[in-house]
């Protein structure tokens, strides 16, 4: 069961009242531009292309992106810092689904460039003496590489997901980059089942999964194909568990679209949803929780 049409209305509504001149969305209905938000609201638009106005807000989401795309084909988090920032793994999906909902070859040229950007990301070094210390003391096998929030750092759960579910918009589910950044998925999958930020274990002691960290990989592993998602399975009930305890929107909204996404019922979770709207249509001020709620809300929703 999806929420009330009603709640998408609004989210819409809301989302359209607060894009930017220049196309783009800030976390903050105040904010500068920043890709994570400009990228979602844009898929979310994505899904209701038949209303004109919406239609004309995600084009002008798609050129900001494509306005600030680095020649090197990465994106910054937001035009003011550094290329080669974890956003890029967004515009990417956002591109790819958006080329084929407005027909741009243009639009798959630059997701096929960040892409590029994405495989040539450097991640951190690991010396060898250190890979034992790691498995006893966080229980990862640091050789495995998945994506960070910037070149040359440690790899994080949340990062890798979304550059996984990218590269799989673009078909690119079997290149061996991707592939090795399921098995990453996979090594820092908690013992009772989810996922935090990475760290399975912290000196040996197990550490909580979170919901958005376990919602983000699995929809990762979904988007990668049924290998990862065999051994994630019960990773999904955990879900389910931790919604149940989740009381900020943005942990609601994350885990109704991974729960729906996945064939598991979220109709708590949305109502929860529901009842936390505020009459103009918006979450507590935040972009990225009202254009998940829309896109969990789908009559057959399929993730980001």
């Amino acid at each position: 069961m999806s929420p009330d049409a009603g709640v998408c209305v609004r989210a819409a509504g809301w989302l359209a009242s607060v894009q930017r001149p220049d196309g783009s969305w800030g976390y903050r209905s105040d904010g500068e531009g920043y890709v994570e938000p400009t990228a979602l609201a844009a898929l979310a638009f994505c899904r209701t292309l038949d209303d004109r106005g919406l239609r004309d807000g995600t084009a002008r989401a798609a050129n900001w992106l494509l306005t600030n795309q680095h020649p090197d084909g990465s994106w910054s988090t937001t035009p003011a810092t550094d290329p080669q920032s974890w956003a890029t793994g967004y515009a990417v999906l956002a591109l790819a689904k958006l080329a084929i909902a407005l027909k741009s070859q243009e639009f798959v040229n630059a997701a096929r460039q960040g892409f590029g950007a994405l495989l040539a990301t450097p991640t951190l070094y690991v010396p060898e003496i250190e890979i034992a210390v790691s498995r006893a003391t966080m229980g990862v096998d640091a050789r495995i590489a998945g994506w960070a929030w910037r070149p040359n750092d440690a790899s994080w759960v949340f990062p890798t997901s979304i550059a996984i579910i990218a590269a799989c918009s673009l078909g690119a589910t079997d290149h061996p980059r991707v592939r090795q950044g399921v098995a990453y998925l996979l090594d820092r999958a908690c013992s009772s089942g989810g996922w935090n930020i990475g760290s399975p274990l912290n000196f040996g002691e197990p550490v909580d999964p979170n919901p958005i960290d376990t919602s983000v990989a699995l929809l990762a592993l979904q988007a990668a194909g049924t290998e990862g998602m065999l051994a994630a399975k019960p990773a999904v009930d955990v879900l389910a568990e931790l919604a149940s305890r989740s009381a900020t929107p943005l942990s609601l909204a994350w885990s109704a679209l991974a729960l729906r996404a996945l064939g598991h019922s979220a109709d708590d979770t949305l109502a929860r949803l529901a009842r936390q709207q505020s009459p103009a249509g918006d979450w507590r001020g935040n972009v990225v929780t009202a254009s998940l709620v829309i896109l969990a809300s789908q009559p057959a929703p399929v993730g980001l």
